[in-house]
């Protein structure tokens, strides 16, 4: 949102601009900031603690900015806190875009401005924003219809986003069916970086250790190994059915180094991941919106174990 930013990549089609960039913004922040587009940011790697309110809802209290989030345009967001050097997904989208697309001028109350200063309970957000990640990293010929398609449901889910919070949030929902549900989405998004159990907790709004508790109570096995299980399973996917490099899924799969994620596959599965990227060329960067349900296998590939 603020500083300087080094952009990797960028597409744009008309009334959208979607971006992969750097921010580096000052150690403290304290300012009010506006801007003539909506924007769309998703945050790779975490960020600090921001607190926000917009001046136009006069609401006294700051609250929290999350690493998914919505800003509307021409309102004044004062921000406040820690910053640095962040990597994010932006998507800038013109009034004119948005308006098209709801056939109206948005209204922007204050429920509407609250809810989306931290969009990461809607999960649907994080998997069309990576989505725009891959077109962007991978771009073809229908980028820009992939793209403005993927922009409108973004603009209309935004719209409706206070029937949809009621969705996440129904108290008629058992409590246990809620955070289950809510953790088993995430952790199996195909193109999500795999939360912590931290992570899961604040986004299922329960502390750690209950949460270790539900799972472990309702499935018989332990979160953490669930987390670990789903990793190289989703390391065999994201090898075999994308053309992202091995340095980028180590990323995305929380490995330190592109050498601990090549030794951990090794490990689990007989086989370097470049060996298995080679044998399963042909699955190579599945149709617009698949997502592989099935376990891929190999005369070399083992039961996965455990991943450090």
């Amino acid at each position: 949102m603020y500083g300087t930013q080094t952009i990797e990549a960028k597409l744009e089609v008309p009334g959208i601009k979607v971006m992969a960039l750097q921010t580096q913004c000052p150690s403290e922040i304290d300012q009010t900031f506006t801007d003539s587009s909506h924007l769309m940011a998703l945050y790779l790697s975490p960020i600090s603690l921001v607190e926000c309110r917009y001046i136009e809802s006069k609401a006294p209290e700051f609250a929290p900015l999350g690493s998914l989030f919505f800003r509307p345009a021409s309102l004044h967001l004062h921000s406040r806190g820690a910053a640095g050097l962040k990597r994010a997904i932006h998507c800038k989208i013109e009034p004119s875009r948005f308006e098209r697309a709801i056939g109206r001028t948005p209204r922007w109350d204050v429920s509407i401005l609250q809810a989306t200063l931290d969009l990461r309970p809607q999960l649907r957000f994080r998997t069309l924003m990576m989505r725009l990640l891959e077109e962007l990293q991978f771009p073809s010929g229908a980028s820009a219809a992939i793209i403005d398609a993927i922009v409108v449901v973004l603009i209309n889910d935004i719209v409706g986003l206070p029937n949809s919070e009621k969705g996440n949030r129904d108290p008629t929902l058992p409590h246990r069916s809620r955070v289950l549900r809510i953790v088993r989405e995430r952790v199996t998004d195909m193109w999500e970086v795999l939360p912590t159990v931290s992570e899961l907790a604040e986004l299922t709004n329960v502390c750690e250790r209950h949460l270790l508790r539900v799972f472990k109570a309702h499935t018989g096995s332990s979160l953490v190994e669930f987390i670990r299980q789903s990793r190289a399973e989703r390391a065999q996917q994201l090898v075999a059915t994308t053309k992202f490099s091995l340095k980028e899924i180590a990323f995305r799969l929380g490995f330190s180094s592109h050498a601990s994620f090549s030794t951990s596959f090794l490990r689990d599965f007989g086989i370097s991941p470049i060996e298995f990227r080679r044998e399963h060329i042909h699955l190579n960067r599945p149709p617009v919106g698949a997502r592989p349900s099935e376990k891929i296998r190999t005369s070399r590939t083992r039961r996965p174990k455990s991943a450090t």
